[in-house]
């Protein structure tokens, strides 16, 4: 009943694609879910990107230029809205940056118990976050890090784009020792194979709405993740809770991809986490039972 009537709306990463998510997004739909997973206008360097293609043979800009965080977002919130038309329960599922415009673009009227006192079906059940960025209203990703990226990332100027910072990932040793150390040599290199860059104007623009206030989220914090380590997840996630979110935690024995090295794991967190949102004898509420239109 909970995989009928509900779709798992999963947003990527940093420097990642749809095609990235693509194991985990089989796993959902063979446990009978929907599932879609659009591609964030940040990360929309090439029309067509495919395996053989490498990531330094696409750091020119894309025809229409750079996107930043306010498209990202926009691009969730469309996914949403579309699926909220069709009366559709959602979940929405984000790995990593994924996370920041995933909860950006959540407005309270988008969430299942608001919908239901509107007499409205369907609505966003929750998040789940895979080592997912949860940063405070006003603050940007480099804020939170400190002014710095990911220990994975490298910056550098984008002619093409009139000198636009990009961020890429370097080519050396990145991939197997901070995304995917715990995937095998050819997993590894399949994966590292689609990466793209990215420009840093996601990265430094704050934060206008933070979503992860008005629906319940589980969290799979990563012990093993060399891109944004277990402590860094448990700071963003004490300080969610200190403003009032609900979030639940699962610790995983994983690198910064659960989603690619333990799909089964994820994916019975996944379903296990939807049935106990959807067999709420009602929509469950905002977090402390508070009005989520109050921003105080």
């Amino acid at each position: 009943m909970a995989a009928q009537s509900t779709t798992v709306l999963f947003v990527h990463g940093s420097w990642h694609l749809p095609a990235h998510m693509a194991p985990l997004i089989d796993k959902t739909k063979e446990m009978g879910f929907s599932a879609v997973c659009p591609l964030l206008p940040s990360c929309d360097v090439s029309s067509s990107p495919n395996s053989d293609t490498t990531a330094s043979d696409r750091q020119t800009a894309p025809a229409q230029g750079w996107s930043g965080l306010d498209e990202d977002v926009n691009a969730v919130q469309s996914e949403i809205q579309r699926l909220l038309a069709q009366d559709k329960n959602v979940l929405i599922a984000a790995h990593s940056y994924g996370g920041v415009p995933a909860t950006s673009a959540l407005l309270p009227a988008m969430t299942a118990f608001n919908r239901s006192k509107a007499g409205l079906k369907g609505g966003v059940l929750g998040f789940l976050l895979i080592n997912g960025y949860l940063v405070a209203k006003g603050e940007s990703v480099v804020d939170f890090l400190q002014n710095k990226l990911a220990p994975c990332a490298e910056v550098h100027v984008c002619v093409v784009t009139t000198s636009l910072p990009l961020s890429s990932l370097s080519e050396e040793d990145l991939t197997p020792l901070h995304l995917y150390n715990d995937l095998s040599e050819s997993e590894q290199e399949r994966h590292s194979s689609m990466l793209v860059p990215q420009p840093l104007t996601p990265f430094m623009s704050p934060i206008k709405n933070p979503g992860y206030l008005y629906v319940p989220s589980l969290y799979i914090d990563s012990t093993n993740d060399q891109t944004c380590p277990s402590e860094t997840h448990k700071v963003m996630i004490e300080s969610a809770r200190k403003q009032g979110a609900s979030i639940d935690v699962v610790e995983m024995d994983a690198s910064h991809s659960p989603h690619l090295s333990k799909t089964e794991e994820v994916s019975k967190l996944m379903k296990g986490f939807v049935d106990r949102l959807v067999t709420q004898k009602a929509p469950l509420s905002p977090v402390r039972n508070r009005d989520p239109f109050d921003d105080t």
